[in-house]
């Protein structure tokens, strides 16, 4: 959120956080995500003005607005560095989520592939995300 527009307390709670307009990223197919269905279970929507392909685009429509952005801690890190933005905790009893690997049996029998995956959870692990 641009700082000009946040509210004074670092602490979002759930009503702040749906009267706010949100901005959603869309790197995803879907058009809601572990937070939309989070909101549906206790009866609640939020309000998305706006969609981006990316979290740098989405980052880049908060600017100048009073809009809210949902990123991941580890994305808001590398990406949300720009003085102008406030950085929240969302509502406490938001559950977190995990990103899963899956492939086919056939990809599980590639060299290739599982040199792959190997390199990937290699990063994870020195990045302290596993």
């Amino acid at each position: 959120m641009d700082s000009r527009f946040a509210p004074l307390s670092a602490l979002i709670d759930t009503q702040t956080f749906v009267q706010h307009r949100h901005v959603y990223p869309t790197p995803w197919t879907s058009h809601t995500n572990m937070v939309d269905g989070w909101l549906q279970r206790q009866g609640l929507e939020r309000n998305i003005v706006a969609r981006a392909n990316s979290y740098r685009a989405a980052l880049q429509l908060l600017e100048g607005t009073d809009f809210m952005l949902v990123l991941p801690r580890r994305i808001q890190t590398l990406l949300g560095n720009e003085p102008w933005i406030s950085v929240f905790e969302l509502p406490p009893d938001l559950p977190g989520f995990s990103l899963d690997m899956l492939w086919s049996a056939q990809a599980d029998r590639d060299e290739a592939s599982g040199w792959l995956r190997e390199q990937v959870v290699k990063v994870c692990a020195e990045r302290g995300l596993l």
